[in-house]
């Protein structure tokens, strides 16, 4: 997308909404995920008229920044969201990336990291890794990122790119702040399960021996 067609197109300019606490948006977990109780909580969600970026973390320390295009046509549901269960994994030079499996290029994205690396690192590295393999989803959402921009079209961009940054810089507050409720909720899991476990202790101790 050109500069000045992206300037008079209010429809594709992001904004912040409300996260949702059903899940991330563009992200379909693993079954796994779902029973180690390890689904990531959506900490911050930018949309435009293109799609959505998702921002979440999980009981693993993991960070996903998923990015997903609502454009009707080819591919619609995969698109939508990266099934994680049967997607492909992508080890490139800016990280671990998931796209599904059928077409590549078209389908939604999906970065994982550790949640102690930093916001704009994480930008950083979505960037090196869309500049090594291309993505319409993200090209659409984020047309700002320079992998198909080059010259003073490029210095125009880096203000939208900058949008973007000054956004995820916001997470670092609440990352930690979902991560210590996570943490105190696996810290009281565990009382339970040490309390369930004395009680069962002290029923099997009552049994007569025989």
């Amino acid at each position: 997308m050109e500069y000045e067609k992206y300037q008079k197109n209010s429809n594709a300019r992001l904004r912040e909404r409300e996260t949702s606490k059903k899940g991330m948006a563009g992200y379909t977990e693993r079954e796994k995920e779902k029973k180690e109780h390890a689904v990531s909580k959506e900490v911050m969600r930018l949309e435009s008229g293109e799609g959505i970026i998702s921002f979440g973390v999980n009981r693993k320390k993991e960070v996903t920044f998923a990015v997903s295009s609502n454009k009707q046509g080819e591919l619609q549901e995969d698109r939508k969201e990266v099934h994680m269960d049967t997607a492909k994994h992508h080890k490139l030079k800016g990280g671990h990336f998931y796209t599904n499996t059928h077409n590549e290029q078209k389908s939604a994205l999906v970065y994982k990291e550790k949640a102690e690396k930093q916001p704009t690192l994480l930008l950083k590295r979505v960037k090196q890794a869309l500049k090594e393999k291309k993505n319409e989803p993200a090209d659409r959402v984020m047309p700002f990122f320079p992998q198909t921009q080059i010259g003073k079209e490029e210095k125009k961009w880096r203000e939208k790119e900058q949008y973007l940054e000054k956004n995820l810089e916001k997470t670092r507050e609440r990352l930690q702040e979902v991560m210590r409720k996570l943490q105190l909720e696996d810290g009281q899991m565990w009382i339970f399960l040490a309390e369930e476990e004395k009680e069962k202790d002290g029923e099997d101790e009552d049994k007569p021996v025989k």
